[in-house]
């Protein structure tokens, strides 16, 4: 989100999000730009290179703790009540969902995507539980997710069409690191039998 400002019909823009050279700390993450301050400025284009506020002006730590917590509380505010944002969020879980049990359930497979067999069973037995954490987590956070924004015929299906092209999406780059993987694995073993 850009923040901007005017200093005698100079209009500077500037955001915490994105990486730019030269001053982008908006008030919402405690930097000192508030209405009514007196500034003065040295800029290159678009770019705030100095930025110079009166000492009586400079807000206190109180103050930039409390414009960050404000901050903080709007956009939590804004991002429960946005439908669109939430329908991905459901769709993101339900996919991860799918993504950690199929880890669960083809783990041998799994597994492969990182170390190659053969494995010692300490390493067999981290990446089991690695898996049954991550199947764990993901169910609880999809369970929370649908308990605080329920599904509705309103949002049923586009919630479930978003969930479906992600569990593709995830699919198809599981099945080329896969892919990738017994490939290497072949590599290697070819390579042994010479």
């Amino acid at each position: 989100m850009m923040k901007c400002f005017t200093v005698k019909a100079q209009r500077f823009c500037y955001s915490d999000y994105e990486v730019t050279p030269g001053f982008h700390n908006a008030a919402s993450h405690g930097g000192p730009i508030r209405a009514g301050i007196h500034v003065r400025i040295a800029y290159l284009g678009p770019a705030i290179l100095r930025l110079q506020i009166r000492q009586d002006e400079v807000p206190t730590p109180a103050e930039s703790a409390s414009a960050t917590e404000s901050a903080q509380r709007q956009y939590t505010t804004m991002t429960e009540n946005d439908p669109i944002l939430q329908r991905l969020t459901t769709a993101f879980l339900f996919a991860a969902l799918c993504w950690v049990l199929w880890w669960n359930l083809q783990w041998r497979l799994a597994m492969r995507v990182w170390v190659r067999p053969p494995n010692r069973q300490a390493t067999v037995y981290f990446f089991r539980v690695f898996f049954g954490l991550n199947l764990l987590g993901s169910l609880y956070e999809l369970v929370q997710q649908l308990r605080r924004h329920p599904l509705t015929g309103q949002n049923l299906g586009g919630t479930l069409s978003t969930a479906a092209i992600m569990c593709g999406v995830v699919g198809a780059v599981t099945a080329f690191s896969v892919w990738i993987a017994e490939r290497r694995q072949r590599r290697t073993n070819s390579n042994e039998n010479l």
